[in-house]
């Protein structure tokens, strides 16, 4: 696109997603953003130079909420926050189902080393509650009655659309994993029980963060 007489820029600069940093905490960053700025002898630009403001625009919007979702993914799903006796976890997601699921790993490594759980086996189960954090809450707390009942370990979650319903909200998910054994899966700590305390759902353009406390 080629600006007509009279239309130049004296400055342009486009952010790249190489650019892109994280903060010291390891929490992704927003990417700089697109600026063109055009400079005429009038304060009344021409058609072609608010054209090509307006796309640049667009492409600054565009890059804001997608580069927010790579930075994401490229981050921390999880994190455990400081706390004098229990387990306190941060997880994180580009959704609120993707950050239940981390939630849901995060769990699974304060017991064990997730990364040596093989994905053998597939167990499914129905959450439902009156609010998201008691959705939460009862997720969280189906997975440890799995593992006290069947003694089974997962390291891969999948979770349906959270759907609204008459009562509450609900969802369906889908857990992957294996029997706990003890020449496999390191022993950490065991989980006494899902709190509220300090439990918190926050929720940012592109991002979404859940917080709780496990009784340890």
């Amino acid at each position: 696109m080629v600006a007509p007489p009279g239309t130049y820029f004296s400055r342009i600069r486009v952010s790249s997603p190489l650019r892109a940093a994280y903060t010291p905490a390891d929490r992704p960053a927003l990417p700089a953003p697109m600026m063109i700025k055009s400079h005429r002898s009038n304060s009344n630009p021409s058609l072609w130079g608010r054209i090509i403001l307006a796309v640049a625009d667009l492409f600054d919007y565009l890059w804001r909420f997608a580069g927010r979702r790579l930075c994401l993914r490229m981050s921390k799903r999880f994190e455990f926050l400081e706390h004098t006796a229990d387990a306190y976890v941060a997880a994180y997601g580009a959704t609120l189902e993707e950050a239940f699921e981390n939630a849901a790993l995060a769990t699974f490594e304060v017991m064990t080393d997730t990364k040596k759980i093989a994905q053998k086996i597939e167990d499914r189960v129905k959450v439902e509650a009156s609010d998201e954090q008691a959705l939460l809450y009862t997720w969280l707390e189906q997975l440890l009655i799995n593992f006290e009942t069947k003694g089974n370990l997962y390291s891969r979650f999948k979770i349906s659309k959270i759907e609204q319903t008459k009562k509450g909200f609900m969802f369906i998910a889908r857990m992957f994993g294996e029997s706990f054994n003890p020449e496999r899966h390191p022993q950490k700590v065991g989980i006494k029980a899902i709190t509220y305390h300090r439990m918190e759902i926050d929720r940012k353009p592109g991002m979404v963060s859940v917080k709780f406390i496990l009784d340890i």
